[in-house]
């Protein structure tokens, strides 16, 4: 374990100076007791001497704590910012006190504090106010404050006021020492207490304490001759001159001789003291000489047999570095080891050995700092030669210190462990091999003693190392071997050196094992036999494994001929062709279904290739189909007319990455039924088509009759029966009047209603302005009739449009609009009729409460059956939404003619 480092004059004078502070404090509070509680002992020396102002206490009070915040090692914003506040209250305070020696309205700044008792002490002869001299310190003690924490020029200035606090300090002591009568007596407002002067020299020493290792303290404080000889006499100089004053002042007080034989004898002793210090300083200096001169030679000779004895170790390197990692000396064996001379790298740096890898981690930077913390450091890595060679280093740094453990370098040792480190690393690799490889790894003597085995061994057998060791492989496994199979397989390796076989043998836990044994010789350098290697690998459960797997492969087998047998039958049943095919077209099954119809073009076995016997099937839907199921894996079904069959055939493709499987069947005659209903459903919409146009016709021929021929007839029976009106008013035949004035109402009415059945007849709108405006006109009379609040909305031009699509709009429209009124209940109803690319769009949207769910599903009223069969003879659509509770929409789309859109 490391001793602590003995403490440095410079760290007991700086850990002295809190404690010179503290005792100020203490005598600070002290004195503030003493003013408190009328304690005169406390505030003043002696009987008949000025006590401290209690201002002055508080003054020290604060500069202390500001010394102590200031000169701490530690750093805060926030105690700095304290510490800085109490210099400037004691500048402040000091400043204003100095200046109420010129004005005298400050006068009095340091009467605050117990005023009334300062007024006792000043009838009792004393003045009670701050001395000029104590202001002068206090301002000097604050300057200092604020230059603790400045850089090394600016705080060198602390010195300087802190020997002017202590002189100011000193010369009031010695006055009360020499009872001086400058400091007490009649000019009594110019004294400085005792005390006070106590606490000023107390805070002067913490000052010089504080940085001994700068400004004047340095000459005093450091480890040379000089600084040793001045500590020694500091004393003697502050304690000798004040003993003769005083010895001159009481033999004149006392009469003990005259002034003349006393300044005699002062000088006398002042001629002596100075004899006696230059006496002692030169006895000082020549011993320290011899001193030194004998550690010089003993140390000469000290370093050349060291030097010898460096210089004749070869197989290491060693290496004195300086504190920068420069190297200072080289021996032979590190020139040897690195191929460099002493000439060549003395004063480079040790990073000249280190290889890039290292030297990017910064590595030779981080082996001196271990050195340096823990005294010692030792690492292993890639060195450098200086021909560019790498070898293995082990290096040793060792952190040197001098007397007073301050770091002077480091000793660095390296050898060289290639060739160590290549022999480790092959032990450490077949070490490695041996425990981790799998198998068991037995090694034996030449009498099959076991000597040593792996962990793969002890796993295999249940027996450890320990338990093994020096017992007969055969016994201790128990091999079933025969005496004579055991010494014909010994025979065997003595002739060639290695036999392999299966041999039995059995755990720890008497459990038999089938193991496969290698087993070679080992010889030494003279060919001499010294033992075996033998490797086993345990085959039990691959055994085992096997057997099951025979088993299992029987079983297999026998299930796959019975599901092949199931599958087969499944497919014969199925009445649909069935073919199964490889990649590339070749037939690997075909039921009985698809031989029936593929033996008409003579493909009836398993094996021939489809595209092989038609070529023209590659080029087919067919062959289109099985190359787009093969690539996207994806099922097809499709219908195709079979050239080679002749038929239509209705095909199911299913893909798998091996081929295809296909399902087909002739589909001929149902395509044949499927036209002839479909040619029929086309005349049927002809033909209802047809009558939708003679209806329409009709409806238009009635309403001209209605509006032309019926309305022409009601007219002139209108005036008729006003002239019938007329004759019996002015015969005065009341009551006939009145009849004819009701057959007049009956005939409006009648008028009315004509007109109301030709325009749904047939709009003369729809036909005079166009399809927009009728279905706008349809709109309003909608909502005219049931209140329903209707909104147009035409999002292509009012023109004409073909006759037969205008009235088919019209009416679906209309039926729709009907519909509303009658089923939906709806409150609003949006139409739009507009373009969508090349089609005419109409929509009507309704807010009702929709299509119950089962006519939604089912949709077989007959007005939307209408409505569609009117869009599919226009060549169009017919879309219906409806949520229940939201409403309906309809939606017809109507295809144009080229060229119609505008």
């Amino acid at each position: 374990m490391r001793q602590k480092p003995e403490l440095t004059e410079y760290e007991r004078l700086q850990r002295l100076s809190p404690r010179l502070i503290a005792i100020t404090v203490v005598t600070a509070l002290l004195v503030l007791c003493g003013w408190q509680w009328d304690i005169p002992l406390l505030r003043q020396f002696g009987t008949g001497l000025p006590a401290m102002n209690p201002v002055s206490a508080l003054l020290f009070i604060l500069a202390s704590f500001s010394f102590l915040i200031l000169a701490s090692p530690s750093r805060s914003p926030l105690l700095d910012g304290l510490g800085y506040f109490l210099a400037a209250a004691v500048l402040a305070f000091a400043i204003v006190r100095l200046t109420g020696y010129f004005v005298p309205v400050l006068g009095r700044v340091d009467q605050f504090l117990y005023s009334d008792r300062l007024s006792e002490d000043s009838a009792g002869g004393f003045p009670g106010k701050m001395a000029f001299n104590t202001a002068l310190c206090f301002l000097c003690c604050a300057t200092g404050l604020f230059l603790l924490r400045r850089s090394r020029p600016m705080n060198r200035a602390i010195h300087p006021l802190a020997l002017m606090i202590g002189c100011f300090a000193l010369l009031s002591v010695l006055g009360y020492i020499y009872r001086v009568r400058e400091f007490h007596g009649f000019l009594k407002y110019l004294p400085m207490a005792m005390n006070t002067a106590c606490c000023f020299l107390l805070v002067a020493l913490a000052f010089l304490f504080a940085t001994p290792d700068r400004g004047l303290m340095k000459d005093l404080t450091g480890p040379g001759a000089g600084s040793v000889t001045a500590r020694r006499l500091t004393a003697f100089a502050f304690v000798a001159p004040v003993v003769l004053g005083w010895l001159r002042l009481w033999g004149g007080r006392t009469g003990a001789f005259t002034t003349e034989f006393g300044v005699s004898l002062l000088v006398l002793s002042i001629i002596i003291c100075f004899v006696f210090v230059i006496w002692y300083n030169g006895r000082l200096l020549n011993r320290r000489e011899a001193t030194e001169r004998n550690a010089r030679e003993a140390l000469q000779a000290n370093e050349r047999t060291f030097g010898m004895l460096i210089a004749s170790i070869r197989d290491y390197a060693i290496v004195m570095v300086d504190p920068d990692g420069r190297i200072k000396s080289w021996n032979s064996g590190a020139q040897a080891i690195k191929g460099y001379t002493a000439e060549e790298v003395i004063g480079q740096p040790i990073s000249l050995f280190y290889t890039p890898e290292e030297l990017e981690r910064n590595e030779p930077a981080y082996n001196l700092y271990m050195a340096e913390r823990n005294g010692s450091f030792r690492s292993e890595g890639w060195r450098v030669r200086k021909n560019g060679t790498r070898f293995w280093g082990d290096i040793l740094f060792t952190a040197l210190y001098d007397a007073n453990h301050r770091l002077q370098g480091f000793a660095k040792i390296t050898r060289d462990m290639s060739e160590q480190k290549k022999a480790n690393d092959v032990i450490r690799s077949q070490a490695r091999l041996m425990e981790d490889i799998s198998d068991a790894i037995i090694t034996t003597d030449p009498g099959f003693r076991i000597v040593n085995w792996n962990k793969a061994t002890e796993k295999l057998f249940g027996y450890s190392l320990a338990e093994a060791q020096d017992h007969d492989m055969g016994e201790l496994l128990r091999n079933p071997q025969e005496q004579s199979l055991r010494q014909a397989i010994r025979e065997l390796l003595g002739e060639n050196g290695y036999w392999h076989g299966e041999v039995t043998y059995y755990t720890k836990k008497r459990i038999p094992l089938n193991v496969i044994v290698s087993v070679s010789a080992t010889r030494d350098e003279q060919n001499m036999m010294t033992g075996f290697v033998i490797v086993c690998r345990d085959i039990t459960e691959r055994l085992k494994a096997e057997q099951r797997l025979v088993k299992f492969n029987e079983e297999l087998t026998r299930q796959v001929e019975e599901k092949t047998a199931e599958v087969r039958d499944v497919f014969e049943r199925v009445t649909d062709a069935f073919m199964a095919y490889d990649r590339s077209g070749t037939v690997i099954y075909m039921n009985s279904r698809a031989r029936q119809l593929m033996g008409r073009v003579g493909v009836t076995d398993n094996g021939q290739n489809i595209f092989g016997e038609f070529p023209v099937a590659v080029q087919s839907p067919f062959g289109q189909h099985f190359q787009h199921a093969l690539e996207t894996q994806q099922e097809q079904h499709f219908e195709m007319w079979s050239q080679v069959l002749s038929l239509w055939l209705e095909t199911h493709m299913y893909p798998s990455p091996n081929g295809i499987s296909q399902f087909f069947r002739d589909i001929t005659e149902e395509r044949v039924v499927r036209e002839q209903l479909s040619q029929s459903h086309a005349e049927m919409r002809e033909l209802a088509s047809h009558l939708q146009d003679v209806r329409e016709e009709e409806r238009a021929e009635m309403a001209r009759e209605i509006h032309d021929e019926l309305g022409q007839q009601l007219t002139g029976l209108k005036m008729d029966m006003a002239w019938v009106e007329e004759e019996f008013e002015k015969l005065g035949l009341q009551p006939q009047r009145e009849r004819v004035i009701d057959a007049l109402r009956l005939l409006d009415h009648t008028i009315m209603t004509v007109r109301k059945i030709a325009p749904e007849l047939r709009p003369g709108i729809l036909d005079d302005l166009g399809l927009v405006a009728a279905v706008e006109w349809l709109a309003e009379e909608f909502e005219k009739r049931s209140g329903v609040q209707t909104t147009f909305r035409a999002g292509m031009p009012g023109r004409r449009y073909p006759s037969q699509m205008s009235i088919g709009l019209f009416r679906i429209c209309q039926e729709a609009l009907t519909n509303v009124a009658r089923h939906s209940g709806a409150r609003h109803v949006g139409i739009f009729l507009g373009y969508d690319e090349d089609r005419i769009v109409l929509r009507v949207k309704d807010d009702g409460r929709g299509l119950p769910p089962q006519r939604e599903e089912g949709r077989k009223t007959l007005g939307l059956l209408g409505m569609k069969e009117r869009a599919l003879m226009m060549g169009g659509t017919l879309e219906v939404s409806s949520e229940a509770g939201k409403g309906l929409s309809l939606t017809v789309s109507v295809p144009m003619a080229s060229g119609e859109k505008i």
